[in-house]
């Protein structure tokens, strides 16, 4: 079983805590009674928050997938079984997370 390094994941947190200030800030933006004067930004702004918003959801879905397979690990001791069913879900989890990585990565800054 393979987990990310202890680096990555504070970088992910890091980016993270950017994105959430960056929803903020749009979501502030967006309340703002003439956000909608210039339609072109608005709609930009508004496809930029949506995936903000998207990206964060699912990496805080992630998080919490892994404290849980994490915490299965700790409990299922030996049992083969478990063990088993437990490397299939991280396997799955690591392939979800790959093909999101490669999302952003295409999709650019």
């Amino acid at each position: 079983m393979s987990w990310t390094s202890e680096s990555a994941e504070q970088r992910a947190g890091f980016e993270l805590v950017a994105k959430k200030k960056r929803i903020s800030e749009l979501e502030k933006e967006a309340s703002r009674p003439d956000f909608w004067g210039v339609p072109e930004k608005a709609a930009a702004l508004s496809a930029e928050l949506a995936d903000l918003k998207n990206e964060v959801n699912f990496w805080q879905k992630r998080e919490g997938e892994i404290e849980d397979l994490k915490n299965l690990v700790a409990l299922a001791g030996d049992d083969g079984k478990i063990q088993k069913e437990l490397e299939e879900k991280i396997a799955g989890l690591e392939r979800e997370v790959e093909k999101e990585e490669l999302k952003i990565f295409l999709k650019g800054p």
